[in-house]
């Protein structure tokens, strides 16, 4: 069939959807979004995923009219990464007859003017995935990779730095799914499984101000935390100082582990005062070798007590 023109409207007093107005041009795997305080809607393809559309085209409420945007998108592209900070687009990857990796910026004025940038590359080429953005870093989750497979890969673009860094991948490859940030929290629902066979229900979840977990050995309880450990700045770049509060003098040891398991870094082993006590990593391992971008646990034992927090590093 036919890629159609026709836009929908929820009202949500009626309960109903209603068709209002058609695009100047059909698409499919379209960026819609909003700019200047407009719905603005760009890239796609038409009939099939060849046909790719480079037009820009933004709703006119006043008019109710779709008016066409003089300029063009460098190159059309569907299903690709994309959000908004502020007055610019930030558009990565998407299918321009395979996966490609190009990240490009548009800066965007009150007149409709497109001011095109080059972005660094995504170190892997995708589309079809998810986007969220907290704070001035943009993550580009999962998608399908060029190799035709979903993915679980999830990458980090700092536009304070123009850098790219990686990150703690999804449980589950999957693309074409749904994404969405509530109080710093990632979401992603449902898409489609590695190999585009199964329509998944499942949903994670990825905390990105890592609040302190408590973990008891044999399922025993305590009658209150002794100690408590806290992180900060977190995500960090280049040192993190890690804070331990506790009620009573004690002896503990503080460690750096990777998400398998293994000892990244013996931070403290010791006796520990009472009140806060201050430590600091510089995410270096043993050998004193810088360790690369990702998540790891910092965790702090004493006796039978164990406190783990998890430490995103973004180089």
């Amino acid at each position: 069939g036919r890629v159609s023109r026709m836009v929908e409207v929820y009202d949500p007093v009626q309960n109903k959807w209603s068709f209002v107005h058609h695009l100047r041009t059909r698409r499919q795997g379209h960026i819609a979004t909003i700019l200047n305080d407009r719905i603005c809607v760009l890239g796609g393809s038409e009939d099939t995923w060849y046909d790719y559309v480079k037009d820009i085209e933004w709703y006119d409420n006043q008019r109710d009219e779709w008016e066409e945007v003089e300029a063009e998108m460098p190159q059309g592209r569907a299903a690709p990464f994309f959000t908004v900070l502020g007055n610019s687009l930030y558009i990565f990857g998407g299918y321009f007859i395979q996966p490609v990796g190009d990240g490009i910026r548009a800066r965007v004025d009150s007149n409709w003017g497109f001011v095109w940038d080059s972005l660094a590359t995504m170190p892997t080429p995708r589309a079809y995935g998810g986007t969220a953005t907290i704070g001035s870093k943009i993550f580009l989750i999962g998608g399908v990779a060029s190799s035709g497979l979903a993915t679980n890969i999830v990458e980090v673009f700092d536009t304070t730095t123009s850098n790219f860094s990686t990150f703690s991948p999804l449980n589950v490859a999957r693309s074409g799914m749904a994404t969405v940030v509530l109080d710093s929290v990632i979401y992603v629902f449902g898409g489609y499984n590695e190999d585009n066979s199964q329509i998944l229900a499942s949903v994670e979840a990825f905390d990105y101000r890592f609040t302190g977990i408590t973990s008891l050995p044999n399922n025993k309880s305590i009658p209150e935390k002794i100690a408590v450990l806290q992180g900060y700045p977190n995500p960090f770049n280049g040192r993190i100082i890690l804070h331990i509060q506790s009620k009573h003098l004690l002896n503990g040891d503080l460690t750096i582990y990777d998400l398998h398991g293994r000892v990244v870094k013996n931070i403290f082993h010791g006796r520990i005062r009472e009140g806060t006590t201050d430590f600091s990593w510089d995410a270096t391992d043993n050998q004193n070798r810088p360790v690369a971008s990702g998540v790891y646990l910092a965790v702090f034992r004493s006796g039978r007590v164990e406190q783990t927090i998890r430490l995103v590093y973004l180089r």
